[in-house]
């Protein structure tokens, strides 16, 4: 018989998008519009025009990002997702990586995080929710801001408990 792996956790975030974000996208969508206008019009304007169509392209591809969080026997690893559809691997760490895990605001985490990295995946959360995970990769120091779950939280207990701190 089958069994279901209990140590497999699975978390999708969605960043908080700031509002400029939205603004830029539509600035961006009515400059590319006016640029076809001087299109038909001037042989330059067709060069403006396909300019501003891939920065519009790009901008609207960044404006909806998620953050999939995978943690599977004390290995986490994070990906970018963006629109749904491009993937990105970002952190991808071994539990022999980890430093410390626990909440932002904790004194000792506040000590481990001076002179790290700061990566931000954890999306538009309660404060309370937000922990770091410090961990060294390639001898570089990273925290990495994140939203824990129960499931998540047990799991990093289990796998590092000496490594996890709570409030």
């Amino acid at each position: 018989m089958d069994t279901i792996r209990e140590d497999f956790v699975e978390h999708l975030v969605k960043r908080k998008d700031p509002v400029f974000w939205k603004l830029l996208l539509v600035v961006s969508g009515i400059c590319t519009a006016l640029s076809l206008m001087v299109a038909l019009v001037n042989l330059f304007g067709i060069l403006i025009f396909i300019g501003l169509s891939v920065v519009t392209y790009f901008i609207w591809l960044n404006s909806s990002v998620e953050y999939e969080y995978l943690y599977i026997e004390g290995e986490f690893s994070v990906d970018r997702i963006l629109h749904k559809n491009t993937r990105k691997k970002m952190v991808d760490a071994r539990p022999s990586d980890l430093i410390l895990c626990g909440p932002e605001n904790n004194d000792d985490v506040k000590y481990n995080r001076n002179g790290a990295k700061l990566v931000d995946v954890s999306g538009d959360c309660n404060p309370r929710d937000r922990y770091c995970y410090i961990f060294q990769l390639n001898g570089q120091k990273i925290c990495m801001l994140f939203e824990m779950t129960d499931k998540l939280k047990k799991q990093i207990k289990y796998y590092s408990p000496s490594k996890f701190k709570e409030y």
